[in-house]
């Protein structure tokens, strides 16, 4: 039961929102810091992928806001 309550606290934001579709942005980050890795062994490589990946994503995002409000 306590496991259950503790697992439920953690999808909700300060803020009250529900964070449960959240996690995927952080998943699509993690596969991509370590696939770099694990094909390179480099961690600059992984990092650098791990930028590119959270720039793509800003970038989709605000494009997308851009496209709505118009």
């Amino acid at each position: 039961m306590v496991h259950a309550c503790l697992a439920d606290s953690t999808r909700i934001a300060p803020s009250g929102r529900d964070l449960r579709g959240a996690a995927a942005p952080r998943a699509h980050a993690r596969i991509a810091l370590t696939l770099a890795f694990i094909r390179t062994k480099n961690l600059w490589v992984s990092a650098g992928a791990h930028i590119i990946n959270d720039w793509f994503f800003i970038t989709q995002g605000v494009l997308i806001a851009v496209a709505v409000a118009s």
